[in-house]
Order: C-alpha cells, then structure tokens, then sequence
C-alpha cells in the first residue's frame, strides 16, 4: 500500500499530465459571462472566471494575446475564450489558457450600449445641470407611443383623471424593430418645432430586455437632448435603464407614472386650496380676536374713557411748556442783559472824550480826520481843536517837533 501513497505535488503533476496529453482539450472554445476581470498592468497578463449557471472555471490571457484583443472585457459581459484546458500544479486546479476571444451575443450588444453610455456622459448629456424642470401646469402635452399599446390608453385615463385641462397630442410611432429608431426621432424633432407644447412623453409598455433597443438609440438620444421641451422618458421597464431614461429631464417606470410625472393631480390641489381657505379663515378669526382684545384694552384707558381728561391733561402740557419757555426766555434775556452791560462799560472806558475830561485836546484837519503827530501839520494850515465841552478854529502859524521844542 505504501507504494501507492502519492505526494500533492505529484498527483498535481499527473493531473497536468493527463490533462494536457488529451487532443480534444488542447484546443477548446468556452462560453460564458465573465467575473472577476483582473488586467495586471504590470505583467500586463488577464485572469478571469467564465460562468454559467452551474459552474465556473478560471482563465488566463497571457500579454502577447490580451494585446491583441480589440474590444474591452468587462464582467457580465458574454465571452467566448479559445484556448488550452489544464492544470494549474501549485493548487490543482483547472483552468483555460486563452490565446483569443470574442464577445458572445448579447455580450456585444452590451459592450456597444456601454460604449454609447460612456461617450454620451463625456459630452455632457446625462448632467442633471442640464435638464429642464417640468411644467407646473401644463396646457399640451405631445405624447409619443404605439398607437395600438396599452400605454397609450394607460395614459389618456390618467391624464384625464389627474388634470383633464391638458390636451394630449399623440404621435403614433413603431416602439420596437428596425423602424422604431427612426419614427421615434423624427416624432421628437416634430413635437421641438412646435410652441405649443408644454412638455413631451416618450413612452411604451412592458416587454423583454432585447425590445428596449429603440430607446437606446443615439439618434434617439439626441433628439431628446436637443428637445426645447421637457422630456419624459415612461418606458415600461422598471429594472432596465434605457439611453433615452439618462437624457431625458425626467424618468418614469411606467406609462402610468409618467403621465402622473407631466401632470398635477387636481385632487390634491383642490385639497391644498382647502387648506389654504382654513388655514385663512382661520388667520382671519384669529386676527379679529386680537383686535377685539386689543380695543378693550384701550377703551379701559383715561384717554379713551373721558374726552375732557384727554383735553385736561394737553391743557396741562400746554401751560407746563409754556411756563418752560418763559423761564427760559427770562433766564437768557437777563444773561444777554449782563454781557451787555459788561462790554458797555469796557466800551465806555476806552472812549476819547474820557480822556478830553482829563485835560487832554484833539486836533483834526480839514478833513476832520486825527492828526497824531506834529509834523503831520503844515504853517498856515486851518485846523479844529476839540476839548471836552466843546471845540475851536485855529490856524496853524508855527510848526515844531519834539526836538526842536526842546
């Protein structure tokens, strides 16, 4: 028995040896949705696990082959993997070394819309910044569907039930096949030409994954984006976001909801009217029984309760400002009267004909202006001595000055 006993490094190394010595593994082609994508930069090699619904099994793309690649691996995508089946020795496990792949399905289907996704949020069409607020109250809505699908009917009850004010104007076009794409952008460049419209409703009603591809168009997309209107997007699909749900100004799970989105429910408003009459009816009372409170409280004053104290009492201000004034009319007259006499006094001390009184005499020219100094007169010149009681004529016979007189 003991020969028997085999190490884990040589039945690994068995393993690898059976597994690669078959012909049929040698060369495999794998389908399966992708996890766990890992893309080492540094060796620039690929791992991955392709899956299905019961199993799984790793994969590894070396770097001369995952350059090679022309699409980019993402997970959840659908991947075929061409490659070799083995046996990785270090912990024994299977796993596919791949030298090429190719999208499956719906996997390029996928890889396309994310591509489309990315390049419109790089343009900007998918920034809320951007989109437009809906009408409060709108007067014509363009309504943009099958004409034979429910959504259609879906959203005429609503609107007729919600806010029936609303003229609904209807644009059938194809909501899946070839030709949708194109009905539905030329319906929205139609409905943008139009000033009448208060808002746009694109919508359809529930169906499979694969039939969204009208609203995940870019020429769609566009001309939702360039609408002059508010757009709606109600497509019946509550998990899957379309292309035309990011551009639009706003998003509805259903045709239902989106006719409940473009219009105001009239119910509610006639109940918030309610409320703003109680609410004023209420302010108003409220208010009437301030000012109730309030006169009483001032027909309890003197001043409202005796006329003749209201008379009394400004009589009385009257006579106390007046007296007041009189006070203070006396006062300062008496103040003025004081400075008056003090300048007075120093007026008539400084006068001339106090110091005439003392013995002193003026002479004047014959211009009756004062002579001040002998030598301002001439011989002969006439002049008028002024003393204090009077004055005289003279004429001027000899002229002498200080020096000469001494």
């Amino acid at each position: 028995m003991a020969d028997n006993i085999l190490s884990v490094s040589q039945l690994n190394t068995y393993l690898k040896s059976v597994v690669d010595g078959l012909a049929p593994l040698r060369r495999v082609l794998i389908r399966g949705e992708v996890s766990n994508f890992v893309r080492y930069y540094k060796t620039g090699h690929v791992y991955l696990t392709l899956k299905d619904d019961k199993s799984a099994i790793k994969v590894v793309i070396f770097k001369r082959y995952a350059d090679a690649l022309r699409f980019p691996i993402e997970n959840g995508m659908g991947l075929i993997v061409a490659g070799q089946a083995t046996v990785y020795e270090k912990d024994g496990n299977c796993q596919i070394i791949g030298y090429d792949a190719m999208p499956d399905g719906a996997g390029t289907a996928h890889i396309r819309l994310k591509q489309l996704v990315d390049k419109l949020r790089a343009e900007g069409l998918f920034d809320e910044d951007r989109k437009k607020p809906l009408p409060r109250f709108p007067s014509v809505i363009g309504v943009i569907t099958s004409r034979s699908g429910a959504a259609l009917s879906d959203i005429r009850n609503t609107v007729r039930t919600r806010w029936p004010l609303a003229k609904l104007l209807l644009l059938p076009v194809m909501v899946q096949g070839e030709r949708a794409p194109g009905e539905i952008r030329r319906a929205i460049r139609y409905f943008s030409g139009r000033q009448d419209v208060d808002a746009l409703l694109i919508s359809r009603g529930g169906g499979a994954s694969e039939d969204l591809s009208a609203f995940n168009d870019e020429g769609v997309a566009r001309a939702a984006a360039a609408c002059p209107h508010p757009v709606i997007s109600a497509v019946g699909h509550e998990i899957d976001v379309t292309v035309l749900d990011m551009v639009a100004d706003a998003r509805a799970s259903t045709p239902t909801f989106g006719a409940m989105v473009a219009t105001p429910d009239r119910a509610e408003l006639a109940e918030q009217l309610q409320g703003y009459r109680t609410r004023l009816l209420n302010a108003q009372v409220a208010l009437l029984q301030r000012c109730t409170v309030r006169l009483k409280m001032l027909k309890q004053r003197p001043a409202l309760a005796s006329a003749d104290y209201t008379v009394k009492e400004s009589t009385h201000r009257l006579d106390g400002l007046r007296r007041a004034m009189l006070t203070g009319m006396g006062e300062r007259l008496a103040k003025e009267q004081k400075r008056l006499g003090t300048a007075a006094g120093k007026l008539d001390a400084m006068s001339p004909l106090k110091v005439l009184e003392r013995g002193y005499t003026l002479v004047f020219d014959e211009k009756d202006a004062l002579v001040p100094l002998s030598r301002d007169l001439t011989q002969g010149q006439t002049v008028t001595i002024r003393f204090a009681d009077g004055s005289a004529d003279g004429t001027i016979t000899k002229v002498m000055t200080e020096t000469e007189a001494t």
